[in-house]
């Protein structure tokens, strides 16, 4: 089976989620977040990936600050990486946190990882058309996301 040419930054995906999935072979589930990302932060610097820990996204409204967020990893600019070690699936609260972060930075896609359960969960998301590149001068992208 080869890469679907629709799915933007499939070679990205596929080397992210086989760093996660080398991660849970060799820590298991049932750790600290923390833990699986130092893991992570690792095993993507040995892959030569490029990425930024803790990445702060800020919210602006006019021009001036209104919120931040930290997301987890931001991967070569155009991927969000949000990891989590939750025992049960991933629910619509872990996919409305992804999408939230793919808003306010502009990424095209996110990916989330769970370590929590005994096989590797993983989900991709792919950004809406409908979205623009995002502008922390004049942009406040929460417009989707319930509140």
């Amino acid at each position: 089976m080869g890469l679907n040419p629709n799915l933007p930054h499939q070679e990205l995906t596929y080397k992210v989620n086989g760093a996660g999935m080398y991660v849970h072979k060799k820590l298991r589930h049932g750790l600290r977040e923390e833990v699986y990302q130092n893991a992570m932060e690792q095993r993507l610097a040995e892959l030569g990936i490029s990425f930024i820990r803790e990445y702060l996204a800020e919210v602006n409204y006019d021009g001036q600050p209104v919120g931040i967020y930290y997301l987890d990893f931001l991967v070569e600019d155009v991927l969000v990486l949000e990891l989590k070690a939750i025992s049960h699936p991933a629910t619509e609260q872990e996919l409305a946190q992804c999408l939230r972060y793919m808003q306010v930075t502009g990424a095209s896609m996110a990916l989330l990882h769970n370590f929590g359960r005994p096989s590797f969960e993983w989900h991709r998301y792919l950004a809406p058309k409908i979205w623009q590149p995002y502008d922390p001068t004049t942009d406040l992208r929460l417009r989707r996301t319930g509140y």
